[in-house]
């Protein structure tokens, strides 16, 4: 049995490079993931959301403007998130 020591010379540099290489030919996907809308409903299934906030923004809806319209232009002006999740909570 072969043992190998990994030393200090293996800094975390190239730690992060070996990760992101298996990472890649497992076929991880490690690109921020796309943003996920949660709209809170009444008890009738209705919801007039017409703010949105996100990691301290806000966005408001315009007026005329439609709920699917609304939340299409908060999900496009989102900044990508390392994490993956971004999830936009309309009240």
């Amino acid at each position: 049995m072969i043992r190998r020591r990994l030393t200090t010379r293996a800094g975390n540099g190239s730690l992060q490079q070996r990760l992101a290489d298996l990472e890649t030919r497992a076929g991880i996907n490690t690109e921020p993931g796309e943003p996920i809308a949660l709209v809170f409903v009444d008890g009738n299934g209705d919801c007039d959301a017409t703010r949105v906030e996100v990691g301290g923004r806000v966005w408001n809806r315009k007026k005329g403007e439609h709920q699917d319209d609304f939340v299409q232009r908060v999900m496009a002006e989102i900044p990508p998130d390392p994490s993956g999740l971004i999830p936009l909570v309309l009240f």
